[in-house]
């Protein structure tokens, strides 16, 4: 890959990295052959919604934040598009989508809220990567909030996983109410728990190996200073994910009973307009 820079008499040109687009389009490629050819015709909708979220993410988001507009309202209406189009092209319009769809979006303004008070409580800066930081040396300090910067990551963050959630719990109950129709209200919501509570276990860990995965340079640089547990959870750096990974891990420990609960009353409202002459 080259750079060019013109000079007063010539044009420098420097090798700036390795040319890396051929194995990142093939291995693009690769993914999406093999979510067609396993997921079929959901599958190819699913490669629909994954693109309109890069598009929302590349074409709103990032253009907004750049402009100085609040990054943590850009992301959650961001958020919001993309939580309304994925599930729409995932599974179509129908009682499940809606129930995961408000499930979502309530979930996503608990998360928000929480992220905001974590982050003033723990007093966290929002510049304690090298990223954030680089950025408020380019754009210049006052451009982008860097704490706003980071409670939009936050929800950013959370929506991936949140979207499974309740999508899976609203299935769930859609399932049980296939299986016995019988069942009351009460024991379709209890038995909806029963799957969420495997579920949770499940999506908590996704989330804390996540970001524990982007986090390990940092982990191992703060691990080499050889400090006490106490004094390497309240660097700025540390403290930061640990506050990401459990403001995400509540929000999906909450959207459980929420949308099992949802999905459980829909059911039973169904069920009544059925009876009704």
């Amino acid at each position: 890959m080259l750079g060019q820079v013109a000079g007063e008499r010539e044009v420098i040109t420097q090798i700036k990295d390795r040319g890396r687009r051929l194995p990142v389009w093939a291995l693009t490629f690769a993914f999406a052959l093999l979510v067609v050819a396993v997921g079929g015709w959901r599958g190819a909708l699913s490669l629909v919604g994954l693109g309109s979220s890069v598009l929302v993410i590349a074409r709103f988001i990032v253009p907004a934040i750049m402009s100085g507009w609040d990054p943590l309202l850009v992301c959650i209406a961001g958020s919001l598009v993309i939580i309304a189009t994925t599930l729409t092209l995932g599974h179509g319009v129908q009682r499940k989508t809606a129930v995961a769809l408000s499930a979502t979006v309530a979930c996503l303004a608990f998360t928000g809220l929480l992220a905001v008070w974590s982050v003033q409580f723990a007093h966290l800066t929002g510049i304690a990567s090298d990223d954030a930081s680089t950025l408020q040396i380019l754009l210049g300090n006052g451009v982008i909030d860097p704490r706003g910067l980071l409670l939009g990551s936050m929800i950013l963050g959370a929506v991936g996983v949140l979207d499974d959630v309740t999508t899976t719990q609203a299935s769930a109950v859609g399932e049980l109410h296939e299986a016995n129709p019988s069942l009351s209200t009460r024991e379709l919501f209890r038995r909806g728990m029963n799957v969420g509570r495997d579920h949770i276990s499940a999506t908590t860990n996704t989330l804390l190996l996540a970001y524990a995965g982007t986090a390990l340079p940092l982990i191992l640089i703060l691990s080499a200073q050889q400090q006490p547990p106490g004094i390497l959870i309240s660097f700025d750096a540390l403290a930061t994910e640990v506050v990401r990974t459990v403001v995400g891990s509540i929000g999906i420990v909450a959207a459980v009973p929420l949308t099992t609960a949802l999905a459980a009353v829909s059911v039973g409202w169904s069920r009544r307009g059925e009876r009704a002459p």
